[in-house]
C-alpha cells in the first residue's frame, strides 16, 4: 500500500505490550480510512483489548477495523462485533494448510483482485473451493465443540512449563497470560541457533513469526523490553490441547543443555 501512495502509521506498544490508545487516537485522522490490527500476538501471546480498540475507531470519520485473529480463533471465544472485516487461517486450530478465512460486514465493498468471469463468487472468477470451505468449516465446529475442555487442558501444561523454565538458569520469559504461547530467551544464544539445535533434536519452535526476517531482532520484543540482547535471543513455544507433559520435559531437558 505504502509503493501505492498510501501514507502508513503505525502504532506503538506499550511496555505491557497492549496498544497505545493514546498514540492511536492522535493518528486516527479523517483522512484515516482503514485500521489493522492483531488479537492476539503471535510472539507474545499478548491478546489485545479488541473492544477498546473499535470503540475509539467508532469515533473516527471514514476508518474501518479489520482484526487478524489469527492466533485466538479457534482457541479463544472471539466476540465478531467489535470489528469490521476479521481474518484468520483455520490451520492453527486443525484446517486445511493454505487456506484462509475472511468475514466482513456487508455494507463494506470488496475490489476483487483477480478479474474475469463472476463464476460462482462476485470477488473472483474460478470455481469456489467447496471441500476446503467444509474442511474449515468442520475444524471451527471441533475447535468450539472443545474450547473450554481445550483451554483448561492448555493452560495446566502452560503452567508445567513455566515452573520448570523459572527453575533454569540464563532463561528469561518476555510473554504473557495466554497459555497457547510461551517467548522465553536464552543469554547470549540467537534465537536462531536455538530454532535450529531444538529442530535438530525434533522439536519444532519458532523464532517470530514466520514472515519475518531471520537473524534480525523480534521487533515486538524490542518494542516491549527495549533490550536488543533480549529480542535476538528470544523464541517463542506454542501449545495446544495435544502437547504432553512428556514432551514439555523432553523439550525443558534441551532448553537446560543451551542453557548451561
Amino acid at each position: 500500500l505504502k509503493e501505492l501512495g498510501y501514507a502508513i502509521e503505525l502504532i506503538k506498544t506499550t511496555n505491557s505490550g497492549e496498544f497505545d490508545f493514546n498514540d492511536l487516537k492522535s493518528k486516527l485522522t479523517d483522512d484515516v480510512i482503514l485500521v489493522c490490527c492483531i488479537l492476539v500476538d503471535g510472539e507474545t501471546g499478548f491478546i489485545h483489548d479488541i473492544k477498546r480498540t473499535y470503540e475509539i475507531i467508532k469515533t473516527s470519520k471514514n476508518a474501518k477495523l479489520l482484526v487478524d485473529a489469527t492466533q485466538g480463533v479457534g482457541k479463544l471465544k472471539v466476540d465478531l462485533n467489535y470489528a469490521d472485516l476479521v481474518s484468520f487461517t483455520p490451520h492453527k486450530f486443525g484446517g486445511i494448510i493454505g487456506s484462509g478465512l475472511l468475514i466482513k460486514r456487508k455494507n463494506i465493498p470488496l475490489i476483487p483482485l483477480i478479474h474475469g468471469g463472476e463464476s460462482s463468487s462476485l470477488y473472483r472468477s474460478g470455481s469456489v473451493p467447496v471441500g476446503i470451505i467444509a474442511s474449515d468449516l468442520k475444524a471451527i465446529e471441533i475447535a468450539y465443540s472443545n474450547i473450554d475442555k481445550n483451554y483448561n487442558y492448555v493452560k495446566e501444561i502452560n503452567n508445567y512449563l513455566i515452573n520448570k523454565l523459572k527453575k533454569i538458569n540464563n532463561v528469561t520469559i518476555n510473554s504473557f497470560n495466554n497459555p497457547y504461547i510461551v517467548n522465553i530467551s536464552i543469554k547470549n544464544i540467537l534465537g536462531a541457533k536455538i530454532v535450529e539445535y531444538l529442530s535438530d533434536n525434533g522439536i519444532c519452535v519458532s523464532q517470530k513469526s514466520a514472515c519475518s526476517i531471520k537473524n534480525t531482532p523480534s521487533k515486538i520484543i524490542m518494542a516491549i523490553y527495549k533490550d536488543r540482547k533480549r529480542a535476538l535471543t528470544s523464541f517463542r513455544i506454542s501449545l495446544s490441547e495435544l502437547t504432553t507433559k512428556d514432551e514439555i520435559d523432553i523439550l525443558i531437558k534441551r532448553i537446560e543443555e543451551l542453557a548451561k
